[in-house]
Protein backbone atom coordinates (compact mmCIF):
# COMPACT_ATOMS: atom_id res chain seq x y z
CA UNK A 1 0.00 0.00 0.00
CA UNK A 2 2.87 2.35 0.08
CA UNK A 3 2.98 5.44 -2.22
CA UNK A 4 5.80 6.28 -3.78
CA UNK A 5 8.46 8.57 -2.31
CA UNK A 6 11.23 8.59 -5.06
CA UNK A 7 14.15 6.48 -5.53
CA UNK A 8 16.88 6.92 -2.79
CA UNK A 9 20.32 8.20 -2.97
CA UNK A 10 23.31 5.23 -3.82
CA UNK A 11 25.55 5.30 -1.06
CA UNK A 12 27.39 2.80 1.11
CA UNK A 13 25.87 1.91 4.17
CA UNK A 14 26.96 -1.47 4.74
CA UNK A 15 29.00 -0.24 7.88
CA UNK A 16 25.61 1.04 9.39
CA UNK A 17 23.61 -2.14 9.06
CA UNK A 18 26.04 -4.21 11.24
CA UNK A 19 23.36 -4.63 13.94
CA UNK A 20 20.46 -4.84 11.31
CA UNK A 21 19.72 -8.58 11.35
CA UNK A 22 19.55 -8.48 15.12
CA UNK A 23 17.35 -5.98 15.73
CA UNK A 24 15.14 -7.39 12.60
CA UNK A 25 15.09 -10.54 14.76
CA UNK A 26 13.74 -8.78 17.92
CA UNK A 27 11.28 -7.17 15.62
CA UNK A 28 9.74 -10.05 14.40
CA UNK A 29 9.66 -11.68 17.96
CA UNK A 30 7.80 -8.88 19.80
CA UNK A 31 5.95 -8.80 16.43
CA UNK A 32 6.63 -4.79 15.66
CA UNK A 33 8.71 -5.83 12.27
CA UNK A 34 6.57 -4.35 9.76
CA UNK A 35 6.74 -5.14 5.51
CA UNK A 36 6.44 -2.03 3.48
CA UNK A 37 2.94 -3.42 2.44
CA UNK A 38 1.62 -3.28 5.98
CA UNK A 39 1.64 0.75 6.11
CA UNK A 40 0.38 3.59 3.23
CA UNK A 41 2.06 6.73 3.68
CA UNK A 42 0.37 9.92 2.80
CA UNK A 43 0.65 13.53 3.74
CA UNK A 44 4.20 15.33 4.54
CA UNK A 45 3.81 16.54 8.33
CA UNK A 46 7.36 18.08 8.64
CA UNK A 47 11.35 17.18 8.12
CA UNK A 48 13.69 17.25 10.40
CA UNK A 49 17.96 16.45 10.11
CA UNK A 50 17.52 12.39 10.73
CA UNK A 51 14.38 12.17 8.21
CA UNK A 52 11.33 13.51 7.06
CA UNK A 53 7.82 12.41 8.63
CA UNK A 54 4.74 11.71 7.20
CA UNK A 55 0.67 10.65 8.05
CA UNK A 56 -0.16 7.71 6.86
CA UNK A 57 -2.54 4.61 7.82
CA UNK A 58 -0.80 1.08 9.15
CA UNK A 59 -3.65 -1.51 9.84
CA UNK A 60 -6.49 0.46 9.91
CA UNK A 61 -4.67 3.18 12.79
CA UNK A 62 -3.71 6.96 12.03
CA UNK A 63 0.45 7.08 12.47
CA UNK A 64 3.17 9.01 12.02
CA UNK A 65 5.80 7.78 9.94
CA UNK A 66 9.45 8.95 10.16
CA UNK A 67 11.35 7.77 6.77
CA UNK A 68 14.95 8.16 7.38
CA UNK A 69 17.54 9.98 5.76
CA UNK A 70 20.52 7.62 4.71
CA UNK A 71 22.65 9.62 3.51
CA UNK A 72 25.98 7.36 4.54
CA UNK A 73 26.65 5.02 7.28
CA UNK A 74 26.23 6.98 10.21
CA UNK A 75 23.07 8.01 9.24
CA UNK A 76 22.30 4.08 8.88
CA UNK A 77 23.44 3.33 12.32
CA UNK A 78 21.77 6.26 14.16
CA UNK A 79 17.94 4.78 12.19
CA UNK A 80 19.16 1.55 14.15
CA UNK A 81 19.54 2.69 17.25
CA UNK A 82 16.97 4.98 17.46
CA UNK A 83 14.51 2.45 16.68
CA UNK A 84 16.31 0.30 19.18
CA UNK A 85 15.57 2.97 21.78
CA UNK A 86 12.19 3.91 21.11
CA UNK A 87 11.20 0.28 20.61
CA UNK A 88 12.07 -0.26 24.22
CA UNK A 89 10.64 2.59 25.89
CA UNK A 90 6.69 2.26 27.50
CA UNK A 91 5.55 6.17 29.21
CA UNK A 92 2.68 8.14 28.53
CA UNK A 93 5.12 10.67 28.48
CA UNK A 94 7.40 9.17 25.42
CA UNK A 95 5.66 8.99 22.04
CA UNK A 96 4.02 5.41 21.18
CA UNK A 97 6.56 3.24 19.33
CA UNK A 98 4.17 1.17 16.86
CA UNK A 99 7.03 -0.42 14.77
CA UNK A 100 9.51 0.01 12.33
CA UNK A 101 10.13 -1.39 8.43
CA UNK A 102 13.95 -2.40 7.94
CA UNK A 103 14.40 -2.77 4.30
CA UNK A 104 17.27 -0.59 3.31
CA UNK A 105 18.00 1.83 1.62
CA UNK A 106 14.70 2.58 0.46
CA UNK A 107 12.10 1.37 2.97
CA UNK A 108 13.60 2.33 6.28
CA UNK A 109 10.83 3.63 8.57
CA UNK A 110 9.93 4.24 12.14
CA UNK A 111 6.12 4.27 12.71
CA UNK A 112 4.81 6.35 16.08
CA UNK A 113 1.48 7.01 17.51
CA UNK A 114 0.24 10.69 15.86
CA UNK A 115 -0.03 13.31 17.46
CA UNK A 116 -2.37 16.03 16.24
CA UNK A 117 -1.87 18.62 18.97
CA UNK A 118 1.70 20.08 17.03
CA UNK A 119 4.82 20.45 19.40
CA UNK A 120 5.93 22.18 22.52
CA UNK A 121 7.15 25.63 20.90
CA UNK A 122 3.53 25.63 18.77
CA UNK A 123 1.78 25.42 21.97
CA UNK A 124 3.71 27.58 23.76
CA UNK A 125 3.66 30.42 21.48
CA UNK A 126 0.40 30.10 20.57
CA UNK A 127 -1.08 34.06 21.03
CA UNK A 128 -4.27 32.51 20.35
CA UNK A 129 -4.27 30.40 23.37
CA UNK A 130 -2.18 31.55 26.23
CA UNK A 131 -1.31 29.04 28.69
CA UNK A 132 -1.47 29.90 31.92
CA UNK A 133 1.42 28.99 34.52
CA UNK A 134 0.28 26.25 36.00
CA UNK A 135 -0.78 24.70 32.81
CA UNK A 136 3.24 25.47 31.73
CA UNK A 137 4.66 23.95 35.02
CA UNK A 138 2.27 20.71 34.56
CA UNK A 139 3.55 20.11 30.96
CA UNK A 140 7.12 20.41 32.98
CA UNK A 141 6.45 17.77 35.00
CA UNK A 142 5.35 15.42 32.58
CA UNK A 143 8.27 15.91 30.31
CA UNK A 144 10.77 15.29 33.82
CA UNK A 145 8.37 11.93 34.12
CA UNK A 146 9.37 11.01 30.61
CA UNK A 147 13.00 11.86 31.30
CA UNK A 148 12.92 9.86 34.69
CA UNK A 149 11.59 6.78 32.62
CA UNK A 150 14.40 7.19 29.76
CA UNK A 151 16.97 7.62 32.17
CA UNK A 152 15.84 4.54 34.37
CA UNK A 153 15.74 2.66 31.43
CA UNK A 154 17.93 -0.67 30.92
CA UNK A 155 20.15 -0.03 29.68
CA UNK A 156 20.30 3.51 30.95
CA UNK A 157 19.41 5.77 27.74
CA UNK A 158 20.39 9.48 26.87
CA UNK A 159 18.25 11.49 24.75
CA UNK A 160 20.74 14.36 23.98
CA UNK A 161 18.54 16.38 21.73
CA UNK A 162 15.74 17.75 24.73
CA UNK A 163 13.64 20.96 23.53
CA UNK A 164 10.64 22.55 22.95
CA UNK A 165 10.49 21.29 18.86
CA UNK A 166 10.75 17.41 20.08
CA UNK A 167 8.32 17.63 22.62
CA UNK A 168 5.12 16.51 20.98
CA UNK A 169 1.11 17.80 22.27
CA UNK A 170 -1.05 15.00 22.36
CA UNK A 171 -4.51 14.59 23.57
CA UNK A 172 -5.68 17.39 26.37
CA UNK A 173 -2.26 19.12 26.38
CA UNK A 174 -0.49 15.66 27.26
CA UNK A 175 3.08 15.47 26.63
CA UNK A 176 5.18 12.45 24.28
CA UNK A 177 8.63 13.20 24.38
CA UNK A 178 10.06 12.49 20.83
CA UNK A 179 12.59 12.48 18.17
CA UNK A 180 15.00 9.83 19.75
CA UNK A 181 17.65 10.09 16.53
CA UNK A 182 20.07 11.16 18.87
CA UNK A 183 19.70 8.82 21.82
CA UNK A 184 22.45 6.67 22.97
CA UNK A 185 22.98 3.67 25.45
CA UNK A 186 25.47 5.17 28.54
CA UNK A 187 28.52 3.42 28.33
CA UNK A 188 28.95 0.54 31.00
CA UNK A 189 32.49 -0.55 30.73
CA UNK A 190 33.79 1.02 27.59
CA UNK A 191 34.68 4.91 26.69
CA UNK A 192 32.67 7.85 27.95
CA UNK A 193 30.54 9.79 25.22
CA UNK A 194 32.34 13.05 24.35
CA UNK A 195 30.93 14.29 21.03
CA UNK A 196 29.36 17.77 21.09
CA UNK A 197 26.31 16.77 19.69
CA UNK A 198 22.26 18.53 20.05
CA UNK A 199 21.05 21.60 19.70
CA UNK A 200 23.65 24.74 21.49
CA UNK A 201 20.61 26.61 23.17
CA UNK A 202 19.90 23.63 25.28
CA UNK A 203 23.29 21.97 25.06
CA UNK A 204 25.37 21.74 28.35
CA UNK A 205 28.68 23.04 28.89
CA UNK A 206 30.12 19.70 29.57
CA UNK A 207 29.23 18.50 25.97
CA UNK A 208 30.09 21.79 23.90
CA UNK A 209 33.68 21.20 25.64
CA UNK A 210 33.66 17.86 24.09
CA UNK A 211 34.34 16.72 28.09
CA UNK A 212 32.84 13.22 29.33
CA UNK A 213 29.29 13.27 30.35
CA UNK A 214 26.15 11.85 31.70
CA UNK A 215 22.44 12.05 32.17
CA UNK A 216 23.05 15.40 33.50
CA UNK A 217 23.06 17.02 30.42
CA UNK A 218 19.85 15.96 29.60
CA UNK A 219 19.38 17.66 33.13
CA UNK A 220 21.16 20.45 31.79
CA UNK A 221 18.89 20.96 28.49
CA UNK A 222 15.80 20.61 31.08
CA UNK A 223 16.53 23.12 32.86
CA UNK A 224 17.15 25.75 29.98
CA UNK A 225 13.25 23.98 28.52
CA UNK A 226 12.01 24.88 31.74
CA UNK A 227 13.49 28.13 32.24
CA UNK A 228 11.60 28.86 28.59
CA UNK A 229 8.11 27.47 29.96
CA UNK A 230 8.44 29.93 32.77
CA UNK A 231 9.23 32.85 30.64
CA UNK A 232 7.39 32.34 27.44
CA UNK A 233 10.70 33.55 26.01
CA UNK A 234 13.48 31.86 23.95
CA UNK A 235 16.28 30.82 25.37
CA UNK A 236 19.22 33.63 25.01
CA UNK A 237 17.07 35.64 22.32
CA UNK A 238 17.62 39.08 24.58
CA UNK A 239 21.64 38.41 23.82
CA UNK A 240 21.64 38.71 19.96
CA UNK A 241 24.01 35.84 20.10
CA UNK A 242 24.19 33.35 17.05
CA UNK A 243 23.70 29.34 18.58
CA UNK A 244 27.43 28.92 18.15
CA UNK A 245 28.32 32.58 20.19
CA UNK A 246 25.83 31.08 22.64
CA UNK A 247 27.79 27.61 22.74
CA UNK A 248 31.21 29.59 23.62
CA UNK A 249 29.85 31.67 26.17
CA UNK A 250 28.05 28.90 28.15
CA UNK A 251 31.38 26.85 28.07
CA UNK A 252 33.59 29.58 27.92
CA UNK A 253 32.32 31.96 30.10
CA UNK A 254 29.71 30.50 32.23
CA UNK A 255 26.87 32.35 30.93
CA UNK A 256 23.32 31.29 32.18
CA UNK A 257 19.64 32.06 31.51
CA UNK A 258 18.28 34.96 34.17
CA UNK A 259 14.38 34.38 34.56
CA UNK A 260 12.38 36.72 36.13
CA UNK A 261 9.88 34.77 38.41
CA UNK A 262 6.04 35.84 37.93
CA UNK A 263 4.65 37.13 41.18
CA UNK A 264 2.47 34.29 42.23
CA UNK A 265 5.26 32.12 42.07
CA UNK A 266 7.25 29.98 44.60
CA UNK A 267 10.65 31.24 44.46
CA UNK A 268 11.64 27.86 45.35
CA UNK A 269 11.37 27.31 41.47
CA UNK A 270 14.07 29.91 40.36
CA UNK A 271 16.31 27.67 43.07
CA UNK A 272 15.58 24.20 40.87
CA UNK A 273 16.12 25.61 37.52
CA UNK A 274 19.69 26.99 38.41
CA UNK A 275 20.73 24.07 40.10
CA UNK A 276 19.75 22.14 37.18
CA UNK A 277 21.98 24.28 34.81
CA UNK A 278 25.14 23.89 37.39
CA UNK A 279 28.10 23.98 35.71
CA UNK A 280 28.90 20.85 38.02
CA UNK A 281 26.89 17.99 36.50
CA UNK A 282 27.06 16.21 39.78
CA UNK A 283 25.29 19.00 41.56
CA UNK A 284 22.24 18.60 39.20
CA UNK A 285 19.34 17.46 40.85
CA UNK A 286 17.65 14.31 38.83
CA UNK A 287 14.36 14.09 36.77
CA UNK A 288 12.79 12.17 39.88
CA UNK A 289 13.34 15.62 42.31
CA UNK A 290 12.73 18.16 39.59
CA UNK A 291 9.11 15.92 38.76
CA UNK A 292 8.64 15.70 42.84
CA UNK A 293 9.69 19.09 43.61
CA UNK A 294 7.49 20.82 40.55
CA UNK A 295 4.61 19.05 41.73
CA UNK A 296 4.61 20.86 45.26
CA UNK A 297 5.12 24.18 43.59
CA UNK A 298 1.86 23.32 41.45
CA UNK A 299 0.36 22.26 44.05
CA UNK A 300 0.98 25.15 46.13
CA UNK A 301 0.24 27.90 43.09
CA UNK A 302 -3.64 26.09 42.41
CA UNK A 303 -4.10 26.01 46.26
CA UNK A 304 -3.20 29.61 46.26
CA UNK A 305 -0.69 28.99 49.43
CA UNK A 306 2.06 31.75 50.04
CA UNK A 307 5.05 31.35 47.99
CA UNK A 308 8.27 29.89 49.63
CA UNK A 309 10.84 32.24 51.22
CA UNK A 310 14.30 31.78 52.57
CA UNK A 311 14.11 29.08 54.27
CA UNK A 312 12.29 26.73 52.22
CA UNK A 313 13.03 22.89 52.28
CA UNK A 314 14.26 23.20 49.20
CA UNK A 315 16.59 25.76 49.73
CA UNK A 316 17.90 23.25 52.43
CA UNK A 317 17.96 20.29 50.33
CA UNK A 318 20.32 22.48 47.59
CA UNK A 319 21.99 23.91 50.49
CA UNK A 320 21.33 27.42 49.31
CA UNK A 321 21.46 28.66 52.56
Amino acid sequence: MQSALGDAAVVDLSAGWEELAAVRSAGQQAGWLLQPDEFEIQSKIGMGSSGTVYQGVCRGAEVAIKKAHLRNARDAASFIQEVKVLSRLRSPHIVPFLGACLEPPDHCMLLTELQHGGTLRDWLYDSRKPQPLAKRLQVAIEIARGMQCIQESTPTTLHRDLKPTNILMGQDDHVKIADFSLARYMPAHSEPLTGETGTYFYMAPEVIRHEPYSGAADVYSFAVLLCELLTMVVPYSDKFLTPIQVAYSVADQGVQLRPTLPNNCDPALLALITMGWHDDPLKRPSFAVFAKQLDTIVHALLTSKPPSRPGSALGKFFGLE
